[in-house]
């Protein structure tokens, strides 16, 4: 009887690593890998901040002006969550970084 059981166990554990295995190879590459790269790491400049911004800081003023629509940006993005578009409401976060 204690044998019997063993060998079901046995079969039952090696038929999930199977599944597993076979639920890996099924997915692709790209599913996988499907976020873009992190938001700090994007080189694409953004209109929001002029493009001498390495040359010469923001004046005071630019700066306001940039925590004003950061912030608009934000509210965007929480509003977009709220509404159930958690992809959109994450890149707009993203581009908020």
């Amino acid at each position: 009887m204690l044998r019997y059981f063993s060998v079901i166990v046995t079969t039952f554990i090696f038929w999930h690593l199977c599944s597993f295995v076979k639920l890996v190879e099924g997915k692709k590459l790209e599913q996988m890998d499907k976020f873009p790269p992190g938001p700090l790491e994007m080189t694409t400049p953004d209109p929001l901040v002029r493009g001498s911004v390495e040359k010469q800081l923001l004046t005071l003023e630019e700066l306001q002006k940039l925590e004003t629509v950061l912030d608009e940006l934000n509210q965007e993005a929480t509003t977009t969550l709220q509404t159930g578009d958690k992809l959109t409401a994450f890149d707009i976060w993203n581009r908020e970084l």
